[in-house]
């Protein structure tokens, strides 16, 4: 039956296993500091409660419910929602990164990092949280903000199938080194009747838009 009161998750599995759970009031939120003060003194005490090895239930009424613990931000679950690429300096280091990141896998969010391995934590590179994915090119970039539509993407098992096939064939004439890719695109656009091309194209056009969108930003 439910009682009313909105419990996190993380509280109701910690309390499940007799874990230490910790209540903290949400006044210094609401007026006791100034905004951002105020959320960055409740998240820095939040950390202060991980770190020693309990969980943190900050408890407040929002929108008319009771919540102990607060929920996760709306932006977060919005990213897995929305078609939208989203360029940053990371996030504050006062938030829970590596939790931030697990909760974007969960959303099927792709998180990468341009030229380092290291998730940035907005006023510093350095947050001790690897990235999932690291981009070194612009290249890089636009293969994954514009992925090729459907229309012009050729099907996957087909075309995967033919590439099989022209590395075989490749490999059967002793094709190696620079040869090899010419031939490779030649021949997989012959097995496909052209529609690896079509792909192919448009990933170009693509990654141009970003590579001049890339020098003017610079």
């Amino acid at each position: 039956m439910s009682t009313g009161v909105a419990v996190a998750p993380e509280v109701t599995a910690a309390l499940a296993r007799g874990g230490a759970v910790v209540a903290l009031e949400s006044t210094i939120i609401s007026h006791g500091m100034p905004y951002p003060k105020n959320l960055q003194t409740a998240m820095e005490v939040e950390a202060i409660v991980r770190e020693n090895g309990a969980v943190p239930a900050t408890i407040a009424i929002l929108d008319g419910v009771p919540h102990v613990a607060m929920d996760i931000s709306s932006d977060l679950t919005e990213l897995g929602k929305t078609p939208v690429a989203v360029i940053s300096a990371g996030v504050k280091s006062i938030l829970d990164i590596p939790r931030t990141l697990e909760y974007l896998e969960t959303q099927g969010v792709t998180v990468a990092a341009y030229r380092t391995n290291e998730f940035p934590a907005f006023f510093t590179e350095v947050s001790g949280s690897q990235v999932p994915c690291r981009v070194d090119s612009p290249e890089e970039c636009a293969r994954i903000i514009f992925p090729v539509p459907k229309q012009h993407a050729a099907s996957g098992n087909i075309i995967e199938s033919a590439i099989q096939k022209a590395l075989k064939e490749a490999g059967d004439k002793g094709i190696i080194g620079n040869a090899i890719t010419p031939f490779m695109l030649e021949r997989v656009k012959e097995l496909t009747g052209g529609s690896s091309l079509e792909a192919i194209a448009f990933s170009k056009l693509q990654q141009g838009k970003t590579n001049r969108l890339g020098r003017s930003a610079l």
